[in-house]
């Protein structure tokens, strides 16, 4: 069976993931949220919605603004994510409201 692995051939954008800060409290029980922190997923191609279509999750449809392609794990809904141009500028933000995995190579898709 042929096998072929690597990065994917068209990859111009940087995909990031946010974590959320950290929490604690005080001696007097005041809580403070830390600033979230940004971690590299990879190299990805972001691809806005110009013609505006839908996909359906659960029975609904949603407009969603991009549609990503990275080689990596599959991100769980909710999770808000940026994906940068080369120069670092933002090309696009948001929550996932889909994600799926590709079943032959090592990649996967999410919806913002």
């Amino acid at each position: 069976m042929l096998q072929i692995f690597g990065k994917m051939n068209y990859a111009p954008h940087i995909l990031k993931v946010c974590h959320p800060g950290q929490s604690s409290t005080d001696d007097e029980d005041v809580t403070t949220i830390g600033d979230p922190t940004w971690e590299t997923i990879g190299e990805c191609r972001c691809d806005d919605n110009g013609g505006l279509k839908q996909i359906g999750i659960n029975g609904q449809s949603y407009t969603y603004n991009y549609h990503i392609v990275y080689e990596g794990p599959k991100l769980p809904i909710r999770t808000k994510v940026r994906v940068f141009e080369a120069d670092s500028t933002i090309r696009g933000e948001g929550e996932v409201i889909k994600s799926s995995k590709c079943n032959f190579f090592n990649y996967s898709e999410i919806w913002l």
